[in-house]
Formats: C-alpha cells, sequence, structure tokens
C-alpha cells in the first residue's frame, strides 16, 4: 500500500462463490462495479435490490414485483456511481414518487393520488398494496 494521495489496496480473489440463490439481472445490468453491504447481498434476490439503500425503496420495489415484471425505476443521478437514491418507479399507468425528506410516497394513478407515510409503508405494507392496485385497475 502506498501513503499519500494515491492510496489504494490490492486484492487477490482466489475464487468466487456464487450466491444461493443467484441474483437475477431482471433488464438491469452493471456498468463497471457496484458497492453494496453484505446483508443487502445475502437479501436480494433481483440485481437493482443491490442498489436500494432504504427499506422503503425494497418495500416498495417488491410490492410492485408481486404486480409486473416492467418496472422503470429513476435514480437522482443517471451515473450509477454517484447515484444515491431511487426518485420514482413506473409501473403501468401508475408512478410512485419517493420524498425521503417528508418521509413520504405518492402513488400517482389517472384522475388518481395517495400519500403514503413511510410509517404505514413499514407497518401497513398490505393497504398500500390494495392502494396500488385500485390505481393500476383504475383505466380512467
Amino acid at each position: 500500500m502506498k501513503s499519500g494521495i494515491d492510496e489504494y489496496m490490492q486484492f487477490k480473489v482466489e475464487h468466487w462463490i456464487n450466491c444461493n440463490p443467484i441474483i437475477k439481472q431482471v433488464g438491469y445490468g452493471i456498468a463497471e462495479y457496484m458497492q453494496t453491504t453484505v446483508s443487502n447481498l445475502k437479501e436480494s434476490t433481483e440485481l437493482p435490490e443491490l442498489f436500494m439503500k432504504s427499506k422503503e425503496e425494497k418495500t416498495l420495489w417488491k410490492m410492485l414485483r408481486r404486480v409486473s415484471d416492467r418496472i422503470s425505476i429513476d435514480l437522482d443521478s443517471a451515473n450509477l456511481d454517484i447515484a444515491t437514491k431511487v426518485e420514482e418507479y413506473r409501473i403501468k399507468n401508475v408512478l410512485i414518487k419517493i420524498n425521503k425528506e417528508k418521509r413520504e410516497a405518492y402513488l400517482i394513478g389517472k384522475g388518481d393520488q395517495k400519500t403514503v407515510p413511510f410509517e404505514t409503508l413499514q407497518r401497513n405494507p398490505c393497504s398500500i398494496f390494495r392502494d396500488l392496485i385500485n390505481l393500476l385497475d383504475n383505466k380512467q
């Protein structure tokens, strides 16, 4: 290891061990590298979950995956290396925006909007899931 500004560390990996179960890509990929925690690595079943930092982001993702495998995600940066959070999810005719400062999520459908406090999302995700299904079924 060098000292000063150009510090770096080199690791040698003798062999890789596959995650069990293997984490699925589901339409997303990693350009170069991605940082995550060991607990996140153990809990994740799909690649986007590795990026998600908050419990609310993961809860919403899992809820949406129960309904569809066609979910788009907007991050706070187009560059994955500097992105820090999920700004919004889109699924069919519903937009879900996350406001971490107010600790709320907004489910926005055609002609209807529901504000969900993070506390409700954590304590009673089933009620939020029903609201999501109602918005998805509303074709107005």
